[in-house]
C-alpha cells in the first residue's frame, strides 16, 4: 500500500495524448485504433502463509480496506501514470479506453 497525492484530472489527461499517440514520454504508443482496452477487477487484501511456506494469497475479500477509500492507476512501468479510478465500496474498479501494451497498475 502506498500513501501519497494525486491529481485525477493530471492523469487522466495524458490518456488523450497518449491515444493519439502525441505523448511526449510515450512515443509510438497509442494511434487509431489501439486504445479500446478495459481492465476490471476488485482489490483485495492479501494473507501471508505459515513459514516456512511464506506464499502470499489473496483474501478474495474487500474487507480488509472496508474503512478507507482505494483508488487504482495504470501507467508506464517506467514513467508517468495516464489513467487513475475511485473505487466502488466493494473494491471494484473499471479503466476504459486503455492502449494496447504492458503496463504497470498501481492500487493505492
Amino acid at each position: 500500500m502506498s500513501i501519497g497525492f494525486a491529481n485525477p484530472k493530471i492523469i487522466n489527461s495524458r490518456l488523450k495524448g497518449i491515444c493519439a499517440g502525441t505523448d511526449p514520454n510515450l512515443p509510438g504508443v497509442g494511434g487509431t485504433g489501439h486504445c479500446n482496452n478495459t481492465i476490471k477487477g476488485t482489490i483485495t487484501g492479501e494473507r501471508l502463509s505459515r513459514p516456512p511456506d511464506e506464499r502470499i494469497y489473496g483474501s478474495t475479500s474487500h474487507d480488509a480496506f472496508a474503512w478507507t477509500q482505494s483508488f487504482v492507476s495504470v501507467g508506464d512501468p517506467d514513467g508517468e501514470d495516464f489513467a487513475f479510478t475511485k473505487c466502488a465500496a466493494d473494491g471494484t474498479f473499471t479503466l476504459t479506453g486503455i492502449p494496447d501494451g504492458d503496463w504497470r497498475n498501481h492500487h493505492v
